[in-house]
């Protein structure tokens, strides 16, 4: 049988998978908003910040254990495991997918309740989900440095210390995906590097400082660490795509952590941008080792790597609040007409809420 016919086969069970919870999540979430609209904000938090970890979970079962996507981690990796307070999270960008790679991190710090992310604009677009990500003290950005960007931002920083929201802030300041492909992309960076007198990249673009500047002087009393993830994929020939993730192409994810304490850290925007170069030129080299088939050391990010601890159990209480959920949802009449039309609903409303936001943004 035509392996690309198997591929396609294993990819069904997928897509069932995630539709399956995805509506019961929107479902409750949409009743827990209205609930809550008029009480307190931290108690809306509280919930959705229950829902959102427990349908992660569900999402990271279905890639990591269903799809048999190995975790693979070195560097301050007791420390991060540790961890259990707000923190930011600085990562270079290769996939979709580094978000997923980044919540099978956050399961295993017990953090996945409160991961929230500064994203660019355009995923405020994306079908059921984007325009979700705003109730979840997640932040959109334009990669135009628009001052609307920093007041927003700074604003949710502000918000998070006063209202005491946990974070598990997590920031690519590339702004895109590095792709080898994109080579018009590549030299531009490249050039304005050598022009600046900054360290020229060879498989990371340049980082973009404000994001990740205005987190650490927002959060500078509110977090304890920086964490500095660099990551990739293997086989290093095969694109780190979803599709291929569903499709059982990509194996392994590889992440090198390095915690750093966030006192340590300057607040000045040029030496935050000297230190985010240093950052991205370590990655540089660490990639360079995984990515060279020449090197000896090759897909592998640092010494002393080693297989993540199991997060299997913690994953499939996820799996079975949500099968759960949908067989009440689905055993009522007024759950499944609620459940037919919530569709229609998420894509419509959905569109429009991002549609009215946009405009008045």
């Amino acid at each position: 049988m035509n392996l690309e016919y198997l591929g396609l086969l294993w990819l069904f069970p997928n897509v069932v998978i995630g539709v399956l919870a995805t509506s019961p999540f929107l479902i409750l979430w949409i009743i827990w908003r209205l609930v809550t609209f008029i009480l307190p904000g931290y108690i809306y938090q509280i919930g959705d910040d229950w829902l959102f970890g427990l349908y992660q979970r569900y999402i990271c079962f279905t890639i990591e254990n269903y799809n048999g996507l190995k975790l693979f981690i070195s560097g301050d990796v007791e420390d991060f495991l540790a961890q259990r307070g707000s923190s930011i999270c600085i990562n270079n960008h290769l996939s979709f997918i580094d978000f997923l790679t980044v919540e099978m991190l956050a399961v295993r710090q017990n953090t996945i309740n409160q991961v929230r992310y500064i994203m660019k604009e355009e995923i405020k677009w994306l079908p059921v989900y984007g325009w979700y990500f705003p109730f979840h003290s997640c932040v959109f950005v334009k990669r135009s440095r628009k001052i609307s960007d920093v007041i927003q931002i700074s604003n949710q920083m502000a918000t998070f210390v006063e209202e005491k929201i946990p974070v598990f802030l997590t920031i690519f300041p590339e702004g895109t995906r590095y792709d080898s492909s994109k080579e018009a992309l590549i030299a531009q960076h490249r050039a304005y590097a050598a022009a600046n007198k900054l360290p020229v990249l060879r498989r990371c673009l340049n980082p973009r400082i404000k994001a990740t500047a205005l987190a650490i002087r927002g959060l500078r009393n509110h977090a304890s660490y920086l964490y500095d993830l660099t990551l990739a994929y293997s086989p290093a020939n095969v694109p780190p795509t979803l599709m291929n993730v569903l499709l059982r192409k990509v194996k392994s994810v590889h992440v090198n952590v390095r915690q750093i304490p966030l006192a340590q850290l300057p607040t000045d925007n040029d030496a935050i941008q000297q230190w985010l170069f240093q950052s991205f030129q370590r990655k540089d080299k660490l990639l360079d080792r995984f990515y060279s088939p020449d090197s000896v050391e090759f897909e592998t990010l640092a010494d002393g790597e080693a297989i993540a601890p199991s997060s299997f159990m913690y994953n499939f209480k996820g799996v079975v609040f949500w099968c759960l959920s949908l067989v009440i949802i689905l055993g009522t009449e007024m759950g499944r007409y609620i459940f037919v039309r919530s569709w229609p609903l998420m894509f419509i409303g959905g569109y429009t809420f991002t549609v009215i936001s946009h405009i008045i943004l």
